[in-house]
């Protein structure tokens, strides 16, 4: 007697198999995008965190954005005048980079 596969077996194999790739290659989809996610916000990042420092080392054409406000220091119950700068939000879109300095004023 002869031990042969079966169409069926082979089918069904290759059936398995394709299965498998499709679900490596979604995998993979997803890793590529979200690699090309990280890149894309760790350059915005990086640019944005430059046009802070540009604006702190006294570049009036740095991009960013600035806003007082009152900040209140509960446990010495008292409150502060700040400056908040941060990269401009048209170029930079919401970008989690800002700075709390004392206001001069």
């Amino acid at each position: 007697m002869k031990s042969a596969y079966t169409l069926i077996e082979v089918v069904e194999a290759l059936v398995i198999i394709a299965i498998a790739a499709l679900a490596l290659f979604e995998v993979l989809g997803n890793v590529l995008a979200g690699m090309n996610k990280v890149a894309y916000e760790s350059k915005k990042t990086f640019e944005a965190n430059e046009q802070l420092e540009r604006y702190f080392c006294g570049d009036t054409s740095a991009s960013v954005a600035t806003q007082s406000s009152t900040l209140l220091i509960t446990p010495l119950a008292t409150s502060v005048q700040i400056r908040i700068v941060k990269p401009d939000q048209n170029r930079f879109g919401n970008m989690p980079l800002f700075i709390f300095e004392p206001s001069t004023q």
